[in-house]
């Protein structure tokens, strides 16, 4: 029995709106069903603007039910080896980047996950909006339950080198040493890293 896309949707779209828990597993399974199209050239998935207002609204009411799902693993069995993305719907939801970062700076509710959700997003902006990779620096869900801190301490030394390299600093051993020790691999240390070797 064949069923048309467009009514197949509609069911979805009902299912979706009808989950008690849109926070679950079951509820983000529903909301990514609730597609309009995909892009056969990039296979880039659409889902419905109903599903994502729906969805937009219930985040407003519970963002820390949002959060608690909102950092996403890679698969791999490594503990030590895993990228760390978000939420693959989130500035879709929101509609840029921007409107997210605004939302999430309201968010005062400062518990363990608005936290860890607003680190990682840092870390995140700070890496050209990119999934984050570690590799052999220590237990990824460790990192993820300790809310980014030591990964957030390491970007504020990473800014605190480019500030003293913009202020007219000198790449000494010191700095070097600091830099060196510093094991954030995500795009800000690589512009870091040039700057320091403009100024060599």
């Amino acid at each position: 029995m064949l069923i048309d896309l467009s009514v197949l949707s509609d069911i979805q779209l009902k299912h979706f709106e009808n989950e008690q828990n849109k926070f679950s597993e079951d509820g983000f399974t529903l909301f990514y069903n609730c597609q309009s199209k995909t892009d056969p050239k990039t296979h880039r998935v659409y889902l419905r603007q109903e599903a994502l207002d729906i969805m937009k609204n219930e985040i407003q009411n519970n963002p820390q039910g949002y959060f608690s799902m909102f950092i996403r693993k890679g698969e791999t069995s490594n503990p030590e080896f895993n990228t760390v993305s978000p939420e693959p719907f989130c500035v879709t939801i929101f509609g840029s980047y921007g409107k997210f970062e605004e939302f999430l700076k309201k968010c005062k509710n400062d518990n363990q996950y608005t936290i860890r959700v607003k680190n990682f997003w840092e870390l995140y902006k700070n890496n050209d909006y990119r999934p984050i990779e570690f590799d052999r620096q220590g237990s990824v869900q460790e990192k993820i339950d300790n809310c980014f801190i030591n990964e957030i301490k390491l970007l504020d030394e990473l800014k605190y080198i480019k500030n003293y390299l913009n202020r007219g600093g000198k790449v000494n051993d010191k700095l070097k040493r600091l830099f060196n020790k510093n094991n954030l691999y995500i795009k800000f240390r690589g512009d870091v890293y040039r700057m320091i070797e403009n100024r060599i």
